[in-house]
Formats: C-alpha cells, sequence, structure tokens
C-alpha cells in the first residue's frame, strides 16, 4: 500500500473540492453559469453586458463593475430562482442594468400596481428599495437567504 505523501494529498484536495481546481484554472472575472430550470439565459446575457461596460461608462466618472460584483449578482440570480422553484413561487424576470457607483442592479416591476423593486448587487453590499402606490420604501435583506427577496417580489411585484 502507497504512503500518503505530499502529492497524494494534494490530489486528495482537488478530487474532494473539484470548484477549487475550476476557480483556479478560470481567468478572473470570469463566471461559469450553470442553467437549471426556470433560469432565463438572457439574464446572465444582462449580467455580462453591463459587467463589460468599460471604466467611465457614463461619461461621469461611473466605475466598471469589479469581478468580484459580477460573480454575486450571477450567484445572487441563481439561488433566487432556485428558491423560487423549490417554494413554487412565481418569479418575473428583472432587467439588469448597472449602477453610477458600479453595482449591478435587477429591477422588477408591476405597472398594475405601481410598483417597482431594485435590488443593487456590489462586492460588499446588497441593497433594496422599491415603492408601489407612491409609498418609497428600503428593506434589509440578507444576501445568504434568497427569501428575503422573493418576499419582496411576492408581495410587491408578483399579481395577486
Amino acid at each position: 500500500m502507497p504512503t500518503m505523501g505530499v502529492g497524494a494529498s494534494a490530489v486528495l484536495e482537488l478530487a474532494s473540492d473539484p470548484y477549487r481546481l475550476f476557480d483556479r484554472a478560470r481567468p478572473e472575472g470570469a463566471v461559469t453559469v450553470v442553467t437549471s430550470r426556470g433560469i432565463p439565459e438572457q439574464v446572465f446575457a444582462d449580467i455580462g453586458r453591463v459587467s463589460s461596460l468599460e471604466e467611465n461608462w457614463d461619461t461621469h466618472g461611473a466605475p466598471r463593475v469589479s469581478p468580484a460584483a459580477r460573480r454575486r449578482a450571477t450567484e445572487l440570480v441563481v439561488s433566487l430562482y432556485r428558491a423560487a422553484v423549490a417554494h413554487e413561487i412565481r418569479m418575473p424576470d428583472p432587467r439588469v442594468f448597472v449602477s453610477s457607483d458600479g453595482m449591478i442592479g435587477l429591477f422588477w416591476s408591476n405597472a398594475e400596481k405601481g410598483a417597482d423593486l431594485e435590488v443593487l448587487v456590489g462586492e460588499n453590499e446588497l441593497e433594496a428599495a422599491g415603492s408601489e402606490s407612491g409609498e418609497a420604501y428600503s428593506a434589509t435583506i440578507d444576501a445568504d437567504d434568497p427569501l428575503d427577496i422573493l418576499a419582496l417580489i411576492h408581495k410587491h411585484i408578483t399579481p395577486a
């Protein structure tokens, strides 16, 4: 029986955590999207489009979207759609935009209710704000719990 040397432990580490291997192999900022049922590919295309904007895209000094913000927004979208499927919540597709401070925005609206919801995703922050029938609101949301955002979508956006 072979003894476990340095090479064996490295192989075991990679075999036990293949995602770390993928992270090392891909260029910085690249995002691998693994789609699952119900996630529209257009949302990922839009995240890629706004992430490719160059510095000063708004002619007022706006920064580029960082690779970390792009990755975080992608992960959030995946977790939102997966949670919606798991909890049988209808998930309307968001419009994707970039804010002047380099955050990726997800925007939902419902004209019948006069409601909108905007979620901004940055490297270290996640913010939600919206309005319904002319009343503005902001919400505290947990980055690790997509149900916070789904609850806002269900309450303010999804038609009754």
